[in-house]
């Protein structure tokens, strides 16, 4: 399974806009109670299938109900687990409607909360069994980073000062606390290690030193980059890593500037044929980004050949139909899942979104589901979507047979 990046949104500018616009949305109250790690909470069935490409079986959603508004979650490498995160902002929302009231009578407003932040929630839903044991709280966001293999994942936690407090889980066990700066952090396509930044020698956004922590002894090693870059993708059918960010020349056109490393981030080439960025189960393909200090057009190219394939224009202004990619299909090389966005119209205040499956080789969409928001993930098997429904968490199926 080709690993796409689960960057945290400080260092890389891009991943910024899309964390902002796809997992943390507006969010909506939920009971003001506290839920004890002991609750089990049911598993139900929902008919909310979307239309079927020729081919494919029409099978019902298996969803799980959790006690809050999804904004984002993380699916476990082995499929056993997935974390998720709610946001609630009912204290700060209960406190400025008591403002309002106490204006209209005239009498003294009651003391502010202590903090306007959004106090976030993680649980973890054990797919099996369906039930849900709340594991982490703190008044803020937590990003959430799962690891390619087995069940762990860090927590990012928010802080006072600096980039956050990154905490290893493995399932719903905390393990340790991590020392190394989480602004940017990525798994080794095997989970032995995990990559952050590692500073810089350079006055720049971008940057030249990648740290590496080897989960086995919790060493920490930093290597010079041969060139500065604000991201890092891997290829999970090697476990290289590949640097560089997609810049277009005075055309418009994307240049390749990628440099590979191996999972040592050693023995450095820079590569000529094609760009950095999302490579597909075996690395057949790579997507690269759509957003670099702003919006940008995004490709499709094949890495064998260097052959541009596939090039989606992007403004992200709202004015005419656009693209966004998401993910490679774990199992399926040519199929990809991306975001339909259309222009925004009449008195919406944002686009419509429409999550569609396609086939890079056929050239056409197997499926499309609209009124989509949030993010989306494969399940290691390649045959179902992972998706979030309000307070749920939706496996839909989209195809019946590997």
């Amino acid at each position: 399974m080709a690993q796409e990046p689960a960057h945290v949104p400080l260092r890389n500018k891009g991943n910024v806009e899309r964390a902002q616009r796809l997992q943390y949305l507006p969010y909506m109250k939920w009971a003001d109670r506290k839920l004890h790690a002991s609750q089990v909470l049911c598993v139900c069935t929902l008919g909310l299938c979307g239309m079927i490409g020729s081919g494919h079986a029409v099978a019902t959603d298996r969803t799980y109900e959790l006690p809050c508004d999804v904004t984002s979650f993380a699916q476990s490498g082995d499929g056993t687990v997935i974390w998720v995160a709610c946001n609630d902002r009912s204290l700060w929302k209960r406190w400025q409607s008591d403002v309002k009231e106490t204006r209209e009578k005239g009498i003294a407003p009651p003391p502010r909360p202590v903090t306007s932040q959004a106090r976030t929630v993680v649980y973890v839903l054990e797919v099996q069994s369906g039930r849900v044991s709340e594991i982490q709280d703190a008044e803020g966001p937590i990003y959430i980073v799962a690891a390619p293999v087995g069940a762990k994942a860090v927590l990012i936690l928010p802080q006072d000062r600096g980039h956050g407090r990154p905490i290893l889980f493995d399932g719903s066990q905390r393990v340790a606390e991590l020392p190394i700066d989480p602004s940017f952090l990525i798994w080794s396509a095997d989970a032995s290690k995990i990559y952050f930044y590692g500073g810089s020698a350079i006055e720049a956004d971008a940057w030249n030193i990648l740290g590496v922590l080897r989960l086995d002894n919790l060493t920490i090693s930093r290597e010079k980059l041969l060139e500065p870059t604000e991201s890092v993708h891997i290829c999970a059918a090697t476990g290289h890593l590949f640097t560089g960010d997609p810049i277009p020349n005075d055309k418009g056109q994307l240049e390749a500037n990628a440099v590979e490393y191996d999972s040592d981030v050693k023995s450095g080439r820079r590569i000529t044929k094609f760009p950095s960025g999302n490579f597909s189960a075996s690395c057949r393909y790579v997507a690269t980004e759509h957003s670099y200090h702003g919006p940008l057009p995004w490709e499709i190219v094949d890495v064998t050949t260097g052959a541009h394939l596939v090039l989606f224009d992007f403004t992200g202004e709202g004015k005419k139909e656009e693209f966004e990619f998401r993910s490679w299909n774990p199992k399926r090389e040519n199929i990809f899942v991306r975001t339909l966005v259309t222009p925004i119209t009449g008195e919406a205040e944002a686009p419509h979104l429409v999550l569609q499956v396609l086939d890079l080789s056929e050239r056409r969409v197997l499926e499309s589901l609209p009124d989509f928001s949030g993010p989306v993930e494969w399940t290691q098997d390649g045959r179902t979507l992972i998706l979030s429904r309000a307070k749920s968490i939706v496996f839909h199926r989209v195809f019946a047979e590997n």
